[in-house]
């Protein structure tokens, strides 16, 4: 963790033998009474991409997601946690721009908790495609094409 900026919000990817990570996914699933990592696989192979990433921010987890992709097909599914927050889930769009434009995804199918109408609303708002319900999820879609960058680049992610 960036102890120089610990108040500052930063996206990063889950490594899972980063003990600091490991600490605030436990708290962060504690505090929402979940588990999120029953029958993950963390591991990418030569056609798969399976990562989890989350947002951080004063030395908290914020909010999480799952990342699989299937390179040869350039789609890429993000399963985002089922958390109930106020807050605008930010890490939907870093976690969209990073699998279309840094891994080289064409479409991002985004899955939220089905009783989030507010997250759904704004997602729409935000030029999401709504889709339909699958596996007890709402899904957006979100392609390419459709996604002009306005990050500026990766240096915020770590």
């Amino acid at each position: 963790m960036n102890a120089y900026n610990s108040n500052a919000e930063m996206f990063y990817i889950l490594d899972p033998s980063n003990q600091d990570h490991i600490r605030l996914l436990d708290e962060f699933q504690i505090e929402n009474n979940i588990d999120l990592l029953s029958g993950i696989k963390m591991e990418d192979d030569s056609n798969r991409i399976n990562k989890c990433f989350f947002i951080s921010e004063s030395s908290k987890m914020r909010d999480f997601c799952q990342i699989e992709g299937e390179k040869d097909l350039k789609k890429c599914k993000i399963v985002m946690a089922p958390i109930k927050t106020k807050r605008k889930r930010k890490l939907i769009k870093y976690a969209t721009e990073y699998v279309l434009n840094a891994l080289g995804m064409e479409d991002a199918y985004v899955y939220i908790p089905i009783d989030d109408e507010i997250l759904a609303m704004n997602m729409e708002q935000d030029g999401y495609l709504p889709l339909d319900v699958q596996d007890g999820s709402l899904v957006f879609q979100k392609e390419k094409k459709d996604v002009l960058s306005q990050t500026g680049g990766y240096e915020n992610y770590r």
